[in-house]
């Protein structure tokens, strides 16, 4: 790509052209314009909105994850507590939220709805801490921020991804996943049990065998 082709729409008309045709399986077009903020002139912008579904589908595919795998149903990165018992639970969520609010500015008049964008946005920066720690450059402002320096393992260790066949009851809500990616994900699992009853079955039928003392010459 020559950068005197590149300008200031580059990335949103090539990020427009990937979504509606890396691949057979696109998320409705109405889905696209709206989330590009583009129009859809006459009848169709009074009887066509958003809903959740396509949307994030649009998400899904403009963060570049592949459709034709079942990592496109990966959740985002959040705060799992699943494993603790509820005391435990509201004792850790409040030690969390209690040290990322003493390293932000004015944290206690945060919205509620912005502040539940902010914990997604520490919890991806706690899930991805290591490679973050590896590839961020050396001279990197991020680096000395109070929110990253110094970030406790135990914090980092309660941040997490999951997928709709292993979801806690402390997963956000998985949408825009198309049916065929849930398919995927059953044919890979029928095929590892199979692979496991192929190994069961030799080895059983091998052990019967020379119990009842037939020999075999490897």
């Amino acid at each position: 790509v020559d950068y005197k082709d590149l300008g200031t729409h580059s990335a949103r008309k090539g990020v427009g052209t990937m979504v509606a045709n890396a691949s057979t399986v696109g998320p409705p077009i109405v889905a696209l314009c709206l989330r590009a903020g583009w129009k859809l002139g006459g009848v169709k912008e009074k009887y066509l909105f958003r809903a959740d579904g396509g949307d994030m589908a649009v998400g899904r595919r403009a963060a570049c994850l592949d459709v034709d795998d079942k990592e496109f149903a990966i959740s985002p990165p959040y705060f799992d507590y699943s494993h603790l018992d509820a005391d435990g639970t509201i004792e850790t969520k409040e030690n969390l939220e209690r040290w990322l609010k003493q390293r932000l500015p004015d944290a206690d008049n945060i919205p509620a709805n912005s502040w539940n964008l902010v914990l997604q946005c520490f919890a991806s920066v706690c899930y991805h801490y290591e490679y973050l720690c590896e590839h961020l450059d050396d001279k990197c402002s991020f680096r000395n921020t109070a929110v990253f320096r110094d970030l406790p393992k135990e914090i980092q260790d309660l941040a997490t991804v999951k997928f709709p066949w292993d979801k806690t009851s402390w997963t956000p809500k998985l949408n825009g996943v198309p049916p065929h990616v849930l398919h995927i994900a059953k044919i890979e699992s029928l095929e590892r049990k199979l692979d496991t009853l192929e190994e069961n079955l030799t080895a059983t039928i091998v052990g019967e065998m020379e119990r009842r003392g037939f020999f075999f010459i490897y």
